[in-house]
């Protein structure tokens, strides 16, 4: 069976900048828009903190996207943390 399993995950910061780059949209008002204030965008995107559901709509109804989309990427990007931190402590077994 052939399957992708990348070795690093992409926080969902990252779509969002380059969505925002992309249509050309300051982080400032695009938090205005969300009503977010420019501070929490500017978390997201520099990928310290996630968005929550509540932000997935705001997205939606600002960018279009549909909210399902960004709350599968916090997902995905969770899962993958964990199968990352799964595998660390794998293999530090192994070298015991």
């Amino acid at each position: 069976m052939n399957s992708f399993n990348p070795d690093y995950a992409i926080h969902p910061g990252s779509y969002l900048e380059e969505v925002l780059e992309s249509r050309g949209i300051l982080r400032n008002d695009f938090a205005a828009h969300t009503g977010l204030s420019a501070r929490a965008v500017s978390k997201i995107i520099n990928k310290k903190v996630l968005f929550s559901p509540e932000d997935s709509i705001q997205f939606e109804k600002a960018l279009g996207i549909d909210a399902g989309i960004w709350l599968g990427l916090c997902d995905a990007y969770q899962l993958q943390l964990e199968k990352l931190l799964a595998l660390s402590r794998l293999n530090h077994l192994k070298q015991r």
